[in-house]
């Protein structure tokens, strides 16, 4: 079916990492769909200014929507990024303990994990440690082999253009204002450059998805921003470390502590912080927090000088959870219970990268129930395919 005066059978609003994936995963049917972003290109929010971690899915509550995406994300993610020409490599990582307390929340992990069916999860001692990452400092350490890194940006790019091949239509610089149920079930979607019609629309709006939800009713959604900071270390000092560093993380911390990740580009980065802000589009980086970068990674890496510092960004993260109770909620992936058709996706922070493509498929689950969907003949999922 072809879109008739900016009329879909299906509008995405969003175009992060999961937007686009679920944009993609819909193309593989006969649909008119539409992307709207809000911002100049795709991936200019969350998923571009993230760690770029494909996470094996040990720090998750085990049977939440955030562990078994998660763990199906991983295990799919390399042949992903093979079909879109995208770079992942299988580093592993290791969560670090400096104190002998901190061991036993290791084999908290390591059963978590387990029972979420990761692969490979091991407890290793200092001597293992050391072999593993001479230059890090600590007592033991759980050893992650499955997880690895890629490039958060590409990865939305690829996404986005494999999409727009299938037929998706993206419109750019394209803000939502108000949506509207009409007496045919349609929605209307008014927008700074128009106006769209559609019969499904997805809420893939990331820090604004609360927004978008609160356009079509009184949802009890919010999203609560929180920034993290980072510092982006030059290339000379990929050296220091092999894999993911990270600490053991704390009791109803907002995020996994800071930690130490190596790019697909040759960099570390240092950080997240953790820090609730109130305005969702607040990008800026503190002296204070710096500073705290700099202490947290020099006690796992005392190697690490200003000198080896070449630039520093934040990210946002959509909370859900307050920061009077902080910690993590489940991922909310589910067709409004007020309003048919209309399908939120809210508070999809980490491991929303890693997980992106099952939680695309989850969402095409739900309207291919409603619907029968029919599959696109002319279908082009790998890199350099043709018709």
């Amino acid at each position: 079916m072809k879109a008739v005066n900016n009329h879909y059978d299906v509008v995405v609003i969003g175009g992060g990492v999961v937007g686009c994936a679920i944009a993609r995963e819909l193309s593989r049917y006969k649909l008119s769909i539409a992307l709207l972003e809000k911002e100049a290109d795709v991936g200019w929010g969350i998923s571009c200014r993230n760690s770029g971690v494909v996470h094996a899915g040990f720090n998750y509550k085990p049977g939440t929507l955030r562990a078994q995406l998660c763990v199906k994300g991983n295990k799919s993610f390399a042949k992903l990024c093979q079909e879109l020409d995208v770079p992942y490599k299988k580093i592993g990582k290791v969560v670090v303990a400096q104190k002998k307390g901190e061991i036993r929340e290791l084999k908290k992990l390591k059963a978590q994990g387990e029972k979420n069916k990761v692969e490979g999860l091991q407890i290793i001692n200092s001597t293992e440690l050391k072999r593993l990452e001479p230059n890090v400092k600590g007592i033991a350490a759980l050893y992650s082999p499955e997880t690895a890194i890629t490039s958060p940006y590409l990865l939305t790019i690829a996404l986005a253009e494999n999409a727009l091949r299938n037929g998706v239509c993206f419109f750019l610089n394209t803000e939502v204002k108000s949506i509207a149920k009409l007496r045919n079930s349609d929605f209307r979607i008014n927008t700074n450059q128009g106006e769209f019609i559609s019969s499904y629309v997805i809420n893939s709006a990331g820090l604004y998805s609360d927004r978008v939800a609160h356009m079509v009713s009184k949802d009890k959604y919010r999203i609560y921003p929180c920034r993290g900071e980072y510092y982006v270390l030059d290339k000379n000092a990929s050296w220091i470390i092999n894999r993911l560093i990270y600490p053991v993380p704390k009791a109803g911390a907002s995020g996994l502590g800071i930690h130490l990740t190596p790019t697909i580009d040759g960099n570390i980065l240092i950080g997240p912080s953790n820090e609730y802000i109130k305005i969702k589009n607040n990008f800026s980086t503190t002296s204070p927090v710096m500073k705290m970068l700099s202490a947290e990674a020099r006690k796992f890496l005392p190697l690490i000088s200003p000198g080896y510092i070449i630039r520093s960004y934040s990210g946002l993260r959509a909370k859900q959870a307050p920061s009077s109770e902080g910690g993590f909620w489940d991922f909310v992936i589910e067709e409004s219970d007020t309003v048919k058709n209309f399908i939120n996706l809210i508070g999809i922070e980490s491991p929303g990268l890693t997980a992106a493509q099952p939680i695309a498929k989850r969402v095409v689950e739900i309207i291919n129930k409603k619907e029968r969907l029919s599959p696109n003949p002319q279908l082009i999922i790998l890199w350099g395919q043709e018709v």
